[in-house]
């Protein structure tokens, strides 16, 4: 069976805004994710590649074809919903704790290499076994298949199910706040939270918010004022539609995360390009 494919990867990011559940603080941080949607057409010969080629249409079907924009569109839909439902594990800046929806979410991913391993486990243990109960039970066949086979099969079985149990005993046991209010390393791979006390100053004196850098104002973590208001944060697409609806004008003052100071909406490339 030949397999020919059509993958589509879109990246996204938010900004959370976040009340510590411990000290009342507000810090925010920004969540990236990416999703990635495949489209497969199978062809070949024989039973088994007509059925491959069935199934691979169906999932084609489902998800757009090989349409590489609907495949984008389904691709970006799934992203906004997991911006909008799910969290990082992102300690307060100002006290250390994490909050219960990141306690929960630190759980989902502790030890996940425990699932595929279980898996695996159990697949080699489980396709094995059933192969020998047919032939175990086919009166022409039966007893061909030595004690010590079904033994050794069983077994890989049982380590899966163990494995699986283990996983579960261990993510109830697991608690990202032990050791509240010591000082504590940072979640691997989590973004870094920002007092929003501390990076909401006036312009002129605004203190510079670290975001992740990829050379495009998209990827920038925005501020702006209106009138003698400051808000933010925002992204870049959030900023570009306060622009379109006319409630930022050329001349109020935005600020990008890490630059050196406040300047004009409109002085700022594609920005104004946005109500034109």
């Amino acid at each position: 069976m030949i397999v020919h494919g059509v993958k589509v990867t879109v990246k996204g990011s938010t900004i959370k805004n976040v009340r510590c559940e411990a000290c009342q603080c507000q810090y925010v941080y920004e969540m990236v994710r990416q999703k990635s949607r495949t489209s497969d057409n199978a062809a070949g010969a024989g039973a088994f590649g007509a059925i491959g080629a069935l199934a691979m249409a169906g999932v084609s079907a489902a998800t757009g074809g090989n349409d590489p924009e609907k495949l984008r569109a389904d691709a970006r839909k799934s992203l906004e919903r997991e911006l909008a439902r799910t969290c990082d594990p992102v300690a307060c800046p100002a006290c250390g704790w994490y909050q219960a929806d990141m306690v929960k979410e630190a759980r989902k991913r502790y030890r996940t290499w425990m699932l595929g391993l279980g898996a695996t486990l159990m697949v080699l243990g489980g396709a094995p076994l059933l192969i020998m109960l047919v032939i175990n039970t086919d009166p022409h066949t039966a007893g061909r298949v030595s004690p010590l086979a079904f033994a050794a099969a069983g077994a890989l079985v049982i380590a899966g199910v163990t494995t699986f149990v283990c996983r579960w005993r261990a993510q109830r046991g697991f608690d990202i706040n032990q050791g509240y209010p010591s000082p504590r390393p940072p979640y691997p791979g989590a973004p870094t939270g920002y007092d929003v006390k501390q990076i909401a100053q006036a312009p002129g004196s605004a203190q510079p918010l670290p975001a992740s850098r990829r050379g495009r104002a998209e990827a920038e973590t925005w501020f702006y004022v209106k009138g003698e208001a400051q808000a933010g944060p925002v992204t870049w697409s959030a900023l570009k539609r306060l622009v379109e609806t006319g409630n930022l004008a050329g001349q109020d003052l935005v600020y990008a995360a890490g630059s050196a100071d406040w300047v004009e909406v409109s002085s700022v490339p594609g920005l104004m390009t946005a109500s034109v």
